[in-house]
């Protein structure tokens, strides 16, 4: 059981060590048995010693015994030979001198038994001494990043303690800068007027293809006025993701001035009119630009520095008109036309006089 218990202890060491340490085992274990075997023998021999009596003697101490109870007889009258005699007592002396105590064969085994727990003992000793050191290596090594652990907060507390002008702090995140316009709550298209909003009026229909030269007729009013030719716009939509376009038309709705008419005798007459307005193909672009922190938000800016000349205009969102007007005396041809009605179709012209 020791040779297994030993084997498998030295299998996790130094081999040298634990082929050294098993010779010394095997070493003390041969003693121990070899002591063990001589024990044994002498044992077994006082054991037989003992057991067998000398019949010289016995006859001797029977016969003392009854000499002295019966008769005054000397003892070497009762008829023993006194050289048996001695030759019994010189036999029985030396034994008895050399018979040892019941309980010293025991103690020679405790003996023996203690001094081989004693090897035992030392090897183990050193051999876990050894094995104890490797483990503290490896404990180390693995709680080194613990102590560097532990290490960082006593770092930490001395920074907190240190004055705020030997920290480095670290660069706060700065918030996105606000537009120096403001900015509507509400989703729609607005225009930028002094400082304030003004929401721009969706128109019925579509906007036509820029090839087609003049859209079905408007008779709605424009109602939000721009004060100068160079507007800014800002759109709060939901799907301004999916959009798609990186620029913004601003299609020119022109005033029909007047409409000249045929009447049944094929006479012209002409008639002014008030309301009649019509989304032409000229278009001035205006380029995109995102809200910083508002990503459902979009700037509108001509993308020509000329402003735009006064009259009325829309918007094309997703071909959806959005109507506004430049403030001024209309000038411009582009923003008058003349309709004439004819009985093969409706044809329009630039205005004599805006």
């Amino acid at each position: 059981m020791a040779r297994l218990k030993l084997r498998r202890d030295l299998l996790r060491g130094d081999p040298q060590e634990a082929k050294r340490l098993g010779e010394a085992f095997e070493t003390a274990i041969v003693g121990v048995e070899a002591f063990s075997q001589k024990q044994d023998a002498q044992a077994l021999a006082y054991g037989s010693n003992s057991e067998i009596a000398p019949p010289a003697a016995h006859r001797a101490a029977m016969l003392r015994l009854d000499h002295s109870s019966h008769s005054n007889v000397p003892f070497s009258d009762v008829g023993v030979d006194r050289s048996a005699q001695d030759s019994a007592a010189t036999r029985q002396a030396p034994r008895q001198h050399q018979r040892p105590s019941s309980a010293w064969p025991a103690i020679r085994l405790g003996i023996g038994v203690t001094v081989l727990v004693l090897i035992l003992c030392g090897a183990t000793l050193r051999y876990f001494g050894i094995w104890t050191g490797v483990g503290s290596l490896t404990v180390r090594k693995v709680t080194a990043p613990a102590s560097a652990s532990k290490a960082a907060p006593s770092a930490a507390a001395t920074n907190a303690s240190a004055p705020p002008s030997a920290l480095t702090t670290a660069p706060a995140t700065t918030a996105p800068p606000q537009p120096d316009f403001p900015l509507p709550t509400v989703y729609g298209t607005y225009a930028i007027n002094n400082g304030q909003l003004s929401e721009l009026e969706m128109l019925p229909g579509q906007v036509p293809d820029i090839r087609i030269a003049m859209s079905s007729v408007i008779s709605t009013p424009s109602h939000t006025i721009v004060p100068d030719g160079l507007p800014t716009f800002i759109v709060f939509r939901r799907d301004l993701a999916n959009l798609g376009q990186d620029r913004v038309e601003a299609r020119v709705v022109a005033r029909i001035a007047r409409t000249l008419k045929f009447g049944a005798d094929n006479k012209p007459s002409t008639t002014r009119e008030d309301n009649i307005w019509v989304i032409r193909n000229v278009a001035y672009q205006f380029r995109l630009a995102p809200v910083a922190g508002h990503p459902e938000m979009i700037v509108l800016r001509p993308e020509s520095p000329d402003p735009l000349p006064p009259g009325r205009y829309v918007l094309s969102l997703k071909r959806q008109p959005y109507d506004f007007t430049v403030a001024g005396t209309i000038t411009d041809a582009q923003h008058c036309l003349e309709r004439t009605e004819a009985a093969n179709g409706i044809f329009y012209s630039p205005c004599k006089t805006p």
